[in-house]
This record gives structure tokens, sequence and C-alpha cells, in this order.
């Protein structure tokens, strides 16, 4: 029988009792790393599924300011009378026109009451749809104005609206007779758009020595039939998109329809906006 000293017994329980504690620090230490990555995770999936948590900006992109940002900064406007939030947006080839104010007095410094003042025909562009889309074709066709344009259109064209308390008028681009930059229409500026021409008319028969008019009730004034072509539109678009061009050009005289198109004064004379398809001849 092997004798074994009592005092290597001991040591061996220690060492046996030393190596089991290690072991179980070891393990804790390793469940305490992977529970703070855990928890790491967690924070950061946590800030990005609570964007309220987070202080925004509503310009920084994310998904949060995309949705709810932009709907924070919507303006509200007044139209017609009812408030609206965000602002008049046109859609296909509508456009939105600030009307140009009546004159409130004539050159000779006489007053005209507002119940006497002509219909305003002419304004600025504010807002304008992407265009219209031709209903065989499928194809967006282009916009003949674009905003900060001043424009002329026909008399009863549109629909009148009362936005932010200011008259404005919702027209087609194809009710727009002319368009011109700068404050002021003048046979310079205007530019005629789709397939518009530009004619002027040749003078009055019927007037006195002062240059009126003299109209009475059985002897109506006879309308200009024909005139010379001053300005042509680039044309209208066809369903593929290309222009069609226009069959007459500037210099041209031209015979057209009776009562066709819109008497327009530019520079204190008399011109008529009308269509190309309503010129039958020229020489």
């Amino acid at each position: 029988m092997t004798y074994v000293p009592r005092v290597d017994i001991v040591m061996l329980k220690v060492l046996i009792l030393v190596a089991a504690v290690l072991c179980l620090v070891s393990q804790v230490a390793r469940s305490y790393r992977v529970a703070s990555k855990n928890v790491v995770k967690i924070n950061k999936l946590t800030q990005r599924n609570a964007p309220f948590t987070r202080v925004h900006r509503m310009t920084c992109g994310c998904c949060y300011c995309r949705s709810v940002g932009s709907s924070a900064l919507k303006a509200t406007h007044k139209l017609d009378g009812i408030t609206i939030e965000g602002d008049l947006t046109p859609i296909s080839n509508n456009v939105l026109i600030k009307v140009k104010e009546a004159l409130a007095a004539t050159v000779g410094g006489l007053y005209i009451p507002d119940n006497a003042k002509e219909r305003p025909t002419e304004g600025k562009v504010i807002a304008a749809g992407p265009g219209r889309i031709h209903p065989e074709t499928g194809v967006q066709l282009d916009m003949a104005v674009k905003i900060g344009d001043g424009v002329l259109y026909g008399k009863y064209d549109g629909t009148e609206l009362k936005y932010d308390d200011v008259n404005h008028q919702m027209i087609k681009d194809d009710d727009i007779l002319l368009k011109y930059s700068g404050n002021e229409a003048t046979v310079k500026s205007v530019e005629c758009v789709k397939d518009q021409v530009l004619i002027k008319l040749p003078p009055k028969e019927e007037a006195n020595i002062a240059g009126i008019i003299i109209s009475t009730a059985g002897n109506k004034e006879k309308k200009a039939d024909h005139g010379k072509v001053v300005k042509v539109g680039p044309g209208r678009q066809a369903g593929n998109g290309k222009y069609m061009q226009i069959q007459v050009k500037e210099g041209d005289n031209v015979r057209f329809r009776n009562f066709a198109g819109n008497e327009v004064k530019l520079d204190g004379q008399e011109f008529l906006v009308i269509r190309a398809y309503d010129i039958l001849a020229k020489w």
C-alpha cells in the first residue's frame, strides 16, 4: 500500500477548486461580452425603429422626414374662401394665371368705375401642369408656357378663381394666345405659342378725322379678313410628339376665315391672333 502525504492531498483539492473557479469566471465573462453586444444591437435597432426619439430637421432625407416632415412644412392657402393645405397644383395642361388688374384710368385721365372695366385677359403664370397626355399614343405633350411667363388669353376662356384673395384664372395652355417676358406685352416681346399666328390688321376704313370709329345699329363695321403675318408659333404637336410645320411665315399676306381669331392691341396697334388652320390662302 502506497502512502500519500496528507499535505499533497490538501494541495490537490485546492488546485481543483481554483481550476473550477477560473472556469466559472471565464464562462461568466464570456456571457457578459455576448450580452453586451446584443444590447448594443438592440439599442441600434430601437433607434432605427423609433424615429420620434431622434432630432429631425425635416431636411435630412430620412424616411421619417420624407413621409411626415414634408407634410409638417405644407403651407396653407385660401381657394374661393376655403382653406387648403399645400399649394394649388394644376394637372395635365392646365395653367394657373395671376390676373393682371384692369387699368382704372384712360389715357386722358378719366377714371373708369369697377363695373364698367373690361374683363382682364392678361396675367402671369404662377403654376403649370406637366402637360397633356395624348389619348391615343400616351405621349406627354410639351407645355407652351412656364412659371413666370406673361400671357394673353381669350376673353371667356378658363375658370375664375380667388386664390389667397387675389383674382386668378385657370386655363388650358391651348387657350393662351401669346406669351411674353418682362412687365408689358409689346410687338417685340410677345411670342406665339403652338400653332398661333400673329397678324397685323389693315387700317380701319371707317374712321373720322380724330381717328375714332363711328358705329351705328344699322351700319355695322365689317371685320377684317386679311392681313400680314408678323409672328408664327412653333406649330402644334402630333401624337408622336413631333411639331407640325406651319405653312406661313413672317411677312406673308394672308386671307383667313371670317370672325376667326382674337383681336389684341399691342403698342397701340390692332392685331389678330389666329390658329394656322383658320388661314385660307397666302400671297
